[in-house]
C-alpha cells in the first residue's frame, strides 16, 4: 500500500467512526426521550392518584369534623 492510499483508509476509517458516533448520539437522544416521556406519565398518572387520595383524605377529616361539631351542638342543647 502507498502513502495516499493509507492517508485514503485512515481518513475513510475515521469518517466511519465518525457516523457510527453519531448514529449512536441520535439513538441515545431517542431513547432518552422516549424515556422521559415513560416518566413524565407514570408521574402524571402518580400525581392523579395522589391528589384523588388526597382528596378522600380531606373529605374525610372535613366530614368527620363536621360529624363532631353537630355531635357537640346535640350535647349542648337541652
Amino acid at each position: 500500500m502507498s502513502t495516499p492510499e493509507v492517508i485514503e483508509r485512515v481518513y475513510t476509517l475515521e469518517t466511519e467512526i465518525i457516523q457510527i458516533k453519531e448514529a449512536i448520539g441520535i439513538q441515545n437522544n431517542s431513547e432518552m426521550a422516549l424515556t422521559v416521556v415513560s416518566i413524565l406519565g407514570f408521574l402524571n398518572t402518580f400525581l392523579g392518584v395522589w391528589s384523588e387520595v388526597l382528596n378522600g383524605i380531606l373529605y374525610k377529616q372535613v366530614r368527620d369534623d363536621h360529624r363532631a361539631k353537630i355531635a357537640d351542638n346535640a350535647e349542648g342543647m337541652p
